[in-house]
């Protein structure tokens, strides 16, 4: 019969305990739907299944698709790992935040549930009615309406009598044959065992405490556990699930992830050697329901992978993302999957530099049996299984190519040991299983151990694919030779096995080394392996938390003084109640990272929000500020005052008040100095509007006329502008909107020429609405330091423009979000303090530090000579059982192109370079029609 949660681990659970086997469940091998275009008639969005679920006065549960979804590309040119994750965060959410809205409207006015995610644009309704679905499919802000179906009843009825494996290795020095056969202990010889990486597993959850998984999960710090960013439970409305809904600890409702997780990175020290990379940590999503899942669970999870969050479901932060995930199920399609939707999901987690593996199923023997997602997508590294000790393809494991796009994709790309797997399940014990879910954790830590062992190549998907897929042991059996998707299994790459089996010290070796050994290990290339000569080399471009000021602040005008190199805090409040002005200077100082307060005073506390910088006067270098208002107040002074940090002394220029100031109770705007000019860029005229205006401050000009007011005026009134002067030209990008009521941030951007008086729209405006922060010249570029009101904003994103060639780009996100901050630069660090972060007042001081110097490796060749190899695996060979270039006996035909865009393409012998990758497939889905059809037996073999 029919139920509504998806079926789906991918493996076959076949344990070899007291010899009981127990079959775990695919979903059945079908067609897929994929995402229609909105220019289809409505009709056309709604998937068959969810017209299904609607019909006859049903009440269904349906995922909706907007049809504005956020374009993340750009993200492959980020080479800083974390500011790639803030990019790709916050282009997904800011899109959802700026296009949901009125969805959720239509939504809240008939009353249904339903829960946002920006992972995609996609809203999951829980309770729709036809009616609904109708009037959903009719707006043009929606794409596609798929199901949020799925499967009950995962385990069969033998899995309450499955008996646990030995809890003792065969030989306690005995590693796991599946581990050696790819060559991992090898790796680790050399001294690389997945250090620095993080591995993601989305499955039935985890035992976190289980000996074999507990000191690898980066939770625990070998005393006490903190789940916050390290765990996730997207179950929620579960009835009798072991663990509960929405358990605070890792927890395995049926034993599934822990085995999965057990074969990443298990080891319990004790001779349990189960892990392909027990130096990585590892970090989980609980996507199933004692085996059961459905889209908007899978959403979830990889949802909180691109940007964990605490386990509060607050906070979230794409810093602590994984490396690689892995996914050991599938949500059938033909059983209603949203196919569309999750492959928007994976493409943007690919982007955010995240490897999706993603095992291949067990629905073989037959060709196009990869099926269904997440496999069957091109940005889905999918994984086929074979029986270590004889390298046969297993009968069960799903053959390609994927028909989801046109013309077919090959898959798998990859195979690994998944045939008799023995790794950690609970309580506290170990099993042996068989499906392609053991096989994918073997590629995921041949990741973890490729990255670890070569860190320049971590995040650089593409050419990761590319080493694995290049490097990848042909000797897989498939007896008779099989042809699928025209091309034979005799043939490599095929759609059988794809490539071959894994072999990570080879992936390992094709690449130079291009930093130091750790743990002091020396490791001696393989002759004939391309090896770099390493040079030292200097710091990555860091923001550096510094001492903090003596009290919180917020609204405070920073400025750096070249007279004495020290960054100044003028003004601003440490609350939003009376009586809080600062009226005091502080000063820092960067050799010593100390805070003074400094004893002139303002002689009023109009010190909020003031204008200001550095400007020579009078043949004094001073910081001039033009001041704003005071905590609660509505009026302004218009005050000029000029600070000597010299003298350590504050004057008033009396004859010189800024006319809006005074005549209209205005804030300044956006601010900035050029040419020994102070220009002052908009402003907010309280409780009215905001101003267009464009006022000059040049303090050559004799006292009483200093100021001038230009023709040119901003084309939309704006307040709290980031602005910053490049050459002769002063940039503006975002700033607030205000109709006397509510602020808003804009993504408004402006380039202004001073000598010709013209202001024009930028060409490409600044990619995220913002204001109410600094923007700063940082090596001839705009730099716009996170700002902004509006959620998701307060944000620590750094948008940088290049004003040559026009575009954007985003640099490394600083560590605290904030707005309404304090900023400067000295020309080579960047000084950001004070500021509401997220929406009280903090006193954190930040520097950005530049990333020095670092010299290019040089790459050489060791020549190859026909030295024996040992039979044990050291740093300097390759072990007997298994080496990177083993061939059949048969001849093995030369590689050739195979249907669906795959090249066995060289990897270059230097270190790879990023590639720019776009985010989505070349291939194009096809629409197929969708049949139901009955789950096949995926033991077949």
């Amino acid at each position: 019969m029919r139920s509504y949660l998806v079926r789906i681990l991918a493996c076959c659970l076949v344990l070899f305990g007291a010899g009981t086997v127990a079959l775990g469940s695919v979903g059945s091998a079908a067609s897929v739907t994929t995402a229609a275009s909105q220019s289809v008639a409505p009709a056309a969005k709604v998937e068959a299944q969810v017209l299904a679920d609607t019909a006859n006065g049903k009440i269904g549960a349906f995922v909706v698709l907007l049809a504005d979804q956020a374009d993340v590309s750009a993200a492959y040119n980020i080479k800083d790992k974390n500011s790639r994750g803030w990019y790709v965060y916050n282009r997904l959410k800011n899109k959802a935040d700026q296009t949901q809205d009125p969805l959720k409207a239509t939504l809240d006015a008939v009353g249904v549930k339903y829960q946002s995610f920006w992972v995609a644009n996609a809203i999951v309704v829980y309770n729709g009615s036809r009616a609904i679905v109708d009037q959903l499919a009719a707006r043009s802000d929606v794409k596609l309406i798929e199901s949020n179906d799925s499967y009950r009843g995962i385990e069969d009825p033998q899995i309450a009598d499955l008996t646990p494996a030995d809890n003792q290795p065969n030989a306690p020095t005995t590693i796991e044959p599946g581990i050696t056969d790819i060559n991992a202990p090898a790796v680790w010889s050399m001294g690389y065992t997945g250090q620095n990486i993080v591995i993601g597993n989305a499955d039935t959850g985890m035992q976190w405490d289980h000996p074999a998984l507990k000191p690898h999960y980066r939770g625990w710090n070998g005393t006490t556990a903190d789940h916050n960013y390290n765990w996730h439970d997207a179950i929620h409305d579960s009835s009798g699930n072991p663990c509960g809904n929405n358990s605070m600890f890792p927890c395995d409702d049926n034993g599934h992830g822990t085995h999965t997780t057990g074969t990443t990175s298990g080891d319990d020290g004790a001779g349990n050697q189960i892990g392909v990379a027990p130096g990585a940590k590892w970090i989980g999503c609980h996507n199933m329901d004692r085996g059961n899942g459905t889209p908007a669970r899978y959403t979830e999870c990889f949802q909180w992978f691109i940007a964990p969050t605490d386990l509060n479901g607050n906070n979230p932060n794409p810093a602590l993302r994984p490396d690689v995930i892995n996914n050991s199920w599938t949500c059938p399609a033909s059983e209603g999957c949203a196919a569309g939707t999750l492959e928007t999901i994976v493409n943007n987690t690919q982007a955010a530099g995240v490897f999706v593996e993603a095992s291949a199923g067990n629905a073989g023997p037959g060709c196009s049996t990869v099926s269904d997602p997440p496999a069957i997508y091109s940005a889905s590294f999918s994984t086929g299984a074979y029986q270590s000790s004889n390298h046969v393809l297993a009968g069960f494991s799903s053959r390609g190519p994927s028909t989801y796009y046109s013309p077919p994709l090959l898959k798998p790309e990859i195979s690994a040991p998944g045939v008799g797997v023995r790794s950690s399940y609970p309580t506290n014990s170990y099993a042996s299983l068989s499906g392609t879910s053991m096989a994918g954790p073997h590629v995921v830590g041949s990741v973890a151990l490729l990255w670890s062992a070569r860190p320049q190549l971590e995040r650089d998907i593409t050419t990761t694919k590319q080493i694995l897929e290049n490097t990848a042991n042909p000797n897989v059996v498939v007896s008779p030779v099989q042809t699928c998707g025209g091309t034979p299994s005799n043939q490599i790459p095929n759609n059988s096995f794809g490539y071959g089996r894994v072999d990570v010290l080879a992936a390992v070796n094709s690449v130079p080394l291009a930093t130091p050994t750790p743990g002091g290990a020396t490791a001696t290339p393989v002759a004939g392996t391309p090896t770099a000569t390493p040079t030292q080399c200097g710091a990555s471009a860091a923001w550096v938390n510094k001492m903090n000021l003596p009290a919180v602040r917020t609204r405070a005008l920073g400025a750096y003084y070249p007279g004495n190199g020290k960054f100044y805090l003028l003004g601003g409040r440490t609350s939003d109640s009376a009586g809080s002005d600062v009226l005091n200077p502080t000063e820092y100082n960067p050799a010593t990272d100390t805070w003074t307060q400094k004893a002139a005073t303002f002689p009023t506390n109009f010190v909020n929000n003031m204008a200001g910088g550095v400007i020579t006067i009078s043949g004094t270098q001073q910081i001039i500020a033009v001041s704003g208002n005071f905590a609660t107040g509505t009026t302004t002074t218009g005050s000029v005052y000029l600070y000597n940090p010299n003298t350590d002394a504050i004057t008033t220029l009396s004859s010189d008040p800024w006319t809006p100031g005074v005549m209209s109770s205005t804030v300044p705007g956006g601010f900035t100095v050029l040419n020994n000019k102070l220009y002052v860029i908009g402003g907010i005229i309280l409780n009215v509007g905001n101003s267009s205006q464009i006022w000059e401050f040049d303090p050559t000009r004799a006292a009483g006329s200093r100021w001038l007011l230009k023709n040119a005026i901003l084309p939309v009134p704006l307040s709290y502008v980031p602005v910053a002067a490049i050459g002769n030209v002063i940039y503006t990008a975002g700033g607030t909107t205000y109709d006397g009521t509510t602020l808003t941030d804009s993504t408004n951007s402006y380039a202004y020429n001073p000598g010709t008086d013209t202001i024009f729209p930028l060409t490409n405006q600044i990619p995220r609405a913002t204001g109410e922060t600094r923007a700063l010249n940082y090596n001839g570029k705009l730099w716009v330091l996170g700002g902004g009101r509006v959620s998701p904003n307060p944000s620590n994103e750094v948008d940088i423009y290049d004003p040559v060639a026009g575009t954007w780009s985003v640099g490394l996100p600083f560590n605290n979000a904030r707005r309404n901050d304090g900023a400067d630069s000295d020309g080579t660090h960047i000084f950001l303090a004070a500021g509401y972060a997220t929406t009280t007042p903090t006193n954190s001081l930040e520097v950005y530090n530049p990333a020095t110097s670092c010299n290019t490796p040089t790459a050489t060749t060791v020549p190859a000579t026909n030295t024996p190899v040992p039979a044990t695996a050291t740093s300097t060979a390759v072990p007997a059982t298994a080496t990177s270039t083993a061939v059949p006996a048969t001849s093995t035909p030369a590689p050739t192109n195979t249907p669906g865009g795959h090249t066995n393409t060289p990897v270059p012998t230097n270190t790879p370079a990023p590639t720019n990758t776009p985010g989505g497939p070349t291939n194009t889905p096809v629409v197929p029609t969708v049949t139901p059809t009955d789950c096949p037996n995926p033991f077949v073999d």
